[in-house]
């Protein structure tokens, strides 16, 4: 029985050394991210029979700096709470295409292992990485009571449908269409001492918003301000980037 016992209480010991032993070895992080320089504007247009991305799409480049900032600062300020004592640093917002352009470093779901990033940051001194990316999924734009959308989204943006009949939650009335700001982003982890992507969570944010809050008839591209339509989309990228480090950070089974 005390062979049981020491055995167990050895177990429950080494459970938190086990869990955070693969930690020990990120000792210097850079943090890189492009998912603000453009947002997507996608209609939903109804289509039966295809698995094709069938809404109206309009890109829009952005000139602001701002939600990759976001991204990145939420990023850093998790990763030094949770590795106390290694040195975590961001990367400048890098130009879209560029050598540095963290969404270079996916060949569709293929992790590019001798992209042209990783030297320069493996020759910083750098252990690891974090690349904050683009992501393209199925477009699920949450309201209080499920998801619902058509095609596929990918980084910032905004789903519109003008056909849905929603409600607001509390209020009883209904409309038709709602506004959906989303942000959809890769957040990966690369061991630069072997090029390879140790975890990765894939973001896919969003807050759907009826148009029962507008006049009947109303466009629900109307329901936002240009100024609530950019907040909409920083919050969902902090909110994104906060919920990915602890996870990013699990080890692996």
């Amino acid at each position: 029985m005390r062979f049981i016992r020491a055995v167990f209480i050895g177990l429950v010991l080494a459970g938190p050394v086990c869990a955070q032993s693969h930690l020990a070895s990120i000792k210097k992080v850079a943090i890189v991210s492009l998912i603000g320089d453009e947002m997507t504007v996608d209609t939903f247009r109804p289509q039966t029979g295809t698995r094709l991305n069938v809404n109206d799409q309009a890109v829009l480049p952005l000139k602001t700096l701002l939600l990759d900032q976001t991204a990145l600062l939420t990023t850093q300020e998790g990763l030094s709470a949770a590795l106390k004592g290694a040195v975590v640093h961001t990367l400048a917002v890098p130009a879209p295409q560029s050598d540095f352009d963290p969404n270079g470093l996916f060949n569709d779901s293929r992790f590019v292992a001798d992209h042209p990033m990783l030297g320069p940051i493996q020759r910083a001194g750098y252990t690891h990485l974090v690349a904050i990316s683009k992501l393209r999924a199925p477009a699920r734009l949450r309201f209080a009571d499920g998801a619902i959308g058509s095609g596929f989204l990918r980084g910032v943006g905004f789903y519109v449908d003008d056909l849905t009949v929603t409600k607001v939650e509390g209020l009883g009335g209904s409309a038709q269409g709602f506004i959906a700001p989303y942000a959809y982003f890769r957040v990966s982890l690369v061991d630069l001492t072997t090029n390879k992507v140790v975890n990765e969570e894939r973001l896919t944010e969003s807050q759907a918003l009826s148009a029962a809050e507008l006049p009947q008839g109303s466009d629900p591209w109307e329901l936002l301000t240009p100024t609530q339509k950019f907040e909409f989309l920083r919050r969902l990228t902090e909110a994104g980037a906060k919920r990915a480090v602890p996870l990013l950070l699990k080890a692996q089974p």
